[in-house]
């Protein structure tokens, strides 16, 4: 298992905690939390490529049901110093749960896929307590993977779908999508909402719907 001084762990996180908002803070990790507004303009706001790595604990739910959620919580803070302790070009968000956000500025999706192998090695090289938890990831690249957070948060996470369906303890990068038309029927009053929404947000009307076919597949699990 990967492990950091513990002398340095405590300086990274006391920086964190002088440099932001408490209210801002992960209670359990010391982790950053961020909201996709914030996501979205530390993108738009950046002048160089963002990296964006989106990691997943390996069954989770089955480490809690054999463990207890005590013993998960340790397993959630052993995998966070581990990315608290990687590169020092990035920033850790915990996303809720078992699910976190590593941001790379100016890092191409190459080097950051480097990085976070060298994490999922540290993690699955030696058994992180008792569990032999492992984590899988998705990597996406501002702008070449897309405009703004909704489409680098897209991609990344279809990496990351791809990582699981693969087997789990794996690292994969986004990769260019094909487009496929597919008919269907849609009221009136639908197709004005999409429009009207489409122009509230600044953004395209297939996006929407690819992010709303996402968030639809996601809620069944599939």
């Amino acid at each position: 298992m990967y492990k950091m001084d513990e002398a340095k762990l405590k300086q990274l996180l006391e920086e964190a905690f002088q440099k932001q908002n408490p209210d801002d803070l992960d209670k359990l990790t010391g982790l950053l939390r961020g909201s996709e507004k914030e996501f979205d303009a530390a993108l738009s706001d950046s002048q160089a490529d963002i990296s964006v790595a989106l990691a997943d604990i390996d069954m989770f739910s089955r480490i809690n049901d054999t463990y207890g959620h005590d013993f998960g919580d340790e397993v959630i803070k052993e995998i966070a110093k581990v990315f608290t302790g990687i590169d020092a070009s990035k920033e850790v968000y915990r996303c809720g749960g078992e699910e976190f956000l590593v941001f790379f500025e100016g890092m191409s999706k190459e080097d950051a896929f480097l990085i976070m192998e060298q994490a999922r090695k540290s993690i699955s090289g030696e058994a992180c307590l008792k569990a032999s938890a492992t984590f899988s990831a998705g990597i996406a690249t501002y702008p070449e993977d897309g405009a703004n957070w909704t489409e680098i948060k897209r991609k990344a996470d279809g990496a990351l779908y791809r990582a699981k369906t693969a087997g789990r303890n794996k690292i994969c990068l986004a990769k260019e999508e094909k487009l496929v038309t597919k008919t269907a029927h849609y009221t009136i009053e639908q197709l004005k909402r999409l429009e009207k929404l489409a122009g509230e947000k600044n953004m395209s009307e297939a996006s929407l719907m690819r992010e709303a076919l996402d968030e639809l597949l996601k809620k069944y699990n599939t």
